[in-house]
């Protein structure tokens, strides 16, 4: 209702690698001139966004149409990061300020980040195709940096696949893969391997 306050919170740590970059930002805009006792807090980072994978290096953007929230939520934000980390990455931090300052820079970064998003993809269909041929089924992949593999007892599966090398990270309901982090190489074969492990296992899907 009217006089109850609501926080948003939409995560966009992989937008960046989400497909064609005006589309997908198009949500955006539902967050301005939002009622006063909403606050939307887009949680972001840089960290993937500007190819610093590791740097651990974020943001939270607070949206809000009342100056006076806006005001708490930076104050308590500055207190609550001083009190927990001492301070955020600052070496990342001007990373981000130097890239952003010259148009070439951000240019450059575009096209890595354009690079690596292709590379997924690549070893995104590498999965999905060779997972189809072995009947091992999957949550519909769009884009980003996982697939996810629905079954029950994936730590079974997991255990199985760390036997032949390969780790994967159980979940409550399935299996993740990171197809940020396997290459085009590695990839080739797992969805066999995982279809194997699957069976000896003795998990259905």
């Amino acid at each position: 209702g009217k006089d109850k306050n609501a926080v948003l919170v939409p995560d966009v740590a992989y937008l960046d690698y989400s497909g064609e970059k005006q589309e997908c930002r198009r949500f955006f805009k539902v967050f301005g001139g939002l009622p006063k006792n909403i606050l939307t807090i887009v949680a972001y980072t840089l960290s993937k966004g500007f190819t610093l994978y590791g740097q651990r290096q974020g943001a939270m953007i607070g949206i809000t149409s009342d100056a006076d929230v806006a005001k708490e939520f930076v104050d308590i934000n500055q207190y609550a990061s001083r009190a927990t980390w001492s301070n955020c990455n600052s070496a990342a931090q001007n990373v981000m300020i130097d890239i952003c300052s010259d148009s070439a820079k951000v240019a450059r970064l575009d096209a890595e980040r354009n690079k690596y998003f292709k590379l997924i993809g690549e070893r995104a269909a590498i999965f999905m195709e060779e997972a189809k041929d072995a009947g091992v089924k999957f949550v519909p992949y769009i884009s980003g940096f996982f697939i996810t593999i629905p079954l029950e007892g994936a730590q079974k599966v997991c255990d199985c696949l760390e036997k032949d090398n390969v780790f994967l990270v159980p979940m409550k309901k399935g299996i993740r893969l990171a197809v940020c982090s396997v290459s085009k190489e590695k990839m080739k074969g797992l969805a066999a391997k995982l279809a194997a492990a699957i069976e000896t296992a003795g998990v259905k899907q």
